[in-house]
């Protein structure tokens, strides 16, 4: 194991995490870890334990998102992010929800499309949430990435329905939003539904 990877991954003990400071360590090396991609491939086993090591906290969600979105980078797999993912999608006050959108619309899959769906639909009527006040000024608005990541899983289809209509759908009510950057996405977005048909796999 490459020295860079397995200190990272000596960081992700299996003993629980009991404070914020504890959970946030190990958040930084799972991102870390996260930005090696398939180079982290050998610290596989301690991010899928990062997964469900318990943590006597509230802010646990932080380090499973963290892990998953490492796990997925790591290996390429998504079975095992995508439900953590699609969990922290429910996320009002850790700020969790656009790293969360940021890696699903990596990986593209269909079945996430509703919970993108219901976010997006959550964050129209009920206006910024709170977390959206400390972001980083270089990211992308959250509406902006949330139509990125509903017309890539959009145009996916598995082993279950499509949810197509459905994107394009929440895409004309994004394009119609007070915010450049926003429409900019959402037009974008249903030009990639339109001009490709439904990919395959994930």
């Amino acid at each position: 194991m490459p020295s860079l990877v397995k200190q990272l991954a000596s960081v992700l003990v299996d003993k629980p995490a009991n404070s914020q400071t504890e959970v946030f360590i190990r958040c930084r090396a799972a991102d870390a870890l996260a930005d090696l991609r398939r180079e982290a491939a050998p610290a596989i086993p301690a991010l899928r334990r990062t997964l469900v090591v318990p943590v006597t906290v509230d802010c646990g969600l932080a380090l499973r998102v963290a892990a998953a979105a490492a796990l997925w980078r790591a290996s390429g797999h998504w079975s095992l992010a995508i439900p953590f993912l699609a969990w922290a999608l429910k996320d009002e006050y850790w700020g969790v929800a656009p790293r969360a959108v940021e890696i699903l619309a990596e990986i593209r899959h269909a079945a996430v499309v509703p919970d993108l769906i219901r976010l997006a639909e959550r964050r129209i009527a009920n206006g910024p949430f709170h977390f959206e006040a400390f972001g980083n000024a270089q990211s992308q608005p959250l509406l902006a990435a949330l139509a990125d990541a509903i017309g890539h899983c959009g145009r996916s289809r598995s082993d279950g329905p499509s949810y197509s209509s459905e994107a394009f759908v929440m895409l004309s009510k994004l394009a119609a939003v007070d915010d450049e950057a926003v429409r900019d996405a959402a037009v974008r977005a249903q030009a990639l539904l339109r001009d490709h048909p439904e990919r395959p796999g994930c």
